[in-house]
């Protein structure tokens, strides 16, 4: 019984760890999509600004 209870032990204390390391690489890569979202978002913010101004130069000066 003493070694079961100390196997069990063990053996949650490992899970606990494989679990927070896998918690760890899902924040990781969520940060990661997070971060090229954002430079998609800017990305396409400064081409349609430029295409604007390249179209209609008017509307180019109230961009400014």
């Amino acid at each position: 019984d003493q070694l079961e209870h100390a196997f069990r032990a063990e053996y949650d204390h490992l899970e606990a760890r494989a679990n927070a390391a896998a918690s760890a690489a899902w924040v990781e890569e969520l940060r990661r999509w997070g971060r090229e979202l954002e430079y998609w978002r800017s990305r396409s913010q400064q081409l349609l600004s430029q295409a604007l101004r390249a179209q209609l130069p008017t509307v180019g000066c109230l961009l400014k």
